[in-house]
């Protein structure tokens, strides 16, 4: 299920639309000598289709990759019922895995060795969809969004000022897609292609909707996506675009004769 990475720098972004969540991430894998573009973002269900669950991680790889398939393993055993007891599931699952191979040894193992990993889940007809975020072995729900891995910072200065629950499966795809984009022309190590994974809820199911995974067919293509000066530079440019009320204080300051 998880092939083995090389150290790879990531953002991962996971945020709720009136739909239901939908997990983001960047697909660029860096070495010493070459970049290429890799999975980063998992589904993993059982042969019923009781449950769907997706996950992502991101710091180093390969216990990334490792964790990631202790929880793909634990959550198949329990199969369907694993949507009953799934956060006692998730949590037994990290709290061994951490006993087990970061808290017995050094320091600076544990430091190279750290992750962070954004869950999505939902049940066959909807009526359950949660998002979680790992803290080591400490499972956070998320209520409205996340983010981890490099590009976070400027991830969550978009989301913090830009995100709303309301928005449609579709705006937030290209919103998610805005988002990496930007974290890509910034941060060094975020780039190649951008894939998305769409967990619908009972009212998104009702139309018709199902998990979806968005990667190059049916995904925003970063040449589409606007710059960001393009979709703010306006208001600088264009005088009809300001409010009165900064307009007068333009003229007060500058002392122009009008704008």
């Amino acid at each position: 299920l998880f092939r083995s990475r090389h150290k790879c720098m990531t953002l991962i972004l996971g945020a709720f639309c009136s739909e239901g969540p939908l997990l983001t991430a960047d697909r660029e894998e860096s070495s010493e000598y070459a970049k290429r573009s890799v999975q980063k973002l998992f589904e993993i269900h059982p042969p019923s289709g009781a449950w769907r669950m997706v996950v992502g991680g991101a710091g180093d790889s390969a216990f990334s990759d490792f964790v990631m398939g202790a929880i793909a393993r634990a959550a198949l055993q329990s199969s369907d019922t694993f949507t009953a007891n799934h956060e006692q599931v998730l949590s037994d699952t990290l709290r061994e895995v951490y006993r087990d191979y970061m808290y017995c040894v050094p320091k600076n193992v544990r430091e190279a060795r750290g992750i962070e990993l954004l869950i999505g889940l939902n049940t066959q007809d909807g009526s359950l969809v949660r998002l979680y975020k790992t803290n080591d072995e400490i499972v956070n729900i998320v209520l409205d969004y996340a983010c981890c891995g490099i590009g976070r910072d400027i991830a969550d200065y978009f989301l913090d000022r830009l995100y709303e629950e309301r928005l449609t499966e579709r705006q937030l795809i290209a919103f998610a897609a805005f988002v990496v984009r930007e974290a890509k022309d910034s941060v060094e190590a975020v780039g190649k292609e951008t894939e998305c994974f769409f967990l619908p809820n009972a009212q998104a199911m009702r139309k018709g909707a199902a998990l979806r995974h968005y990667y190059q067919h049916g995904a925003i293509t970063d040449a589409l996506l606007p710059r960001l000066s393009q979709i703010i530079n306006h208001f600088w440019r264009d005088p009809e675009s300001l409010s009165d009320e900064i307009k007068r204080e333009l003229l007060l300051e500058s002392g122009i004769e009008r704008l």
